[in-house]
């Protein structure tokens, strides 16, 4: 079984999306993957956390989002043409007056874990 990590990464890339108004396109560092997130919220240099795809969430999260997440699992979706592979979460949300670090695995600071596929 692999480890699932949930990390603080940094922006590397925001760049607006061409068939939507209000969402952007951001690529983090170290990490080949791009996610559609809310425009005007990030920067290049932010430290974000990034929840991968076949992530878990618990209700305290999901209930809050601006989205829908079913069944609380983390899945590649196409948004306007575009792929977006994971989830982004701002630190300063969800994980206020907690010293972060870039490379910091939250999963269990934030109750995240691992899909698994039923047996």
């Amino acid at each position: 079984m692999s480890r699932h990590f949930v990390k603080i990464v940094k922006v590397k890339e925001v760049k607006p999306h061409p068939n939507a108004d209000k969402l952007e396109i951001v690529s983090i560092e170290g990490i080949d993957v791009e996610i559609i997130h809310s425009k005007g919220t990030l920067k290049k240099g932010n430290l974000v956390i990034y929840v991968p795809i076949n992530s878990v969430l618990p209700i305290s999260i999901t209930s809050k989002l601006p989205i829908d997440i079913k069944k609380g699992r983390v899945r590649a979706i196409r948004i306007r043409q575009y792929f977006s592979q994971g989830l982004i979460l701002e630190p300063s949300v969800w994980l206020p007056n907690k010293k972060i670090k870039e490379g910091q695995d939250v999963a269990k600071a934030l109750g995240i874990v691992k899909w698994e596929p039923p047996e």
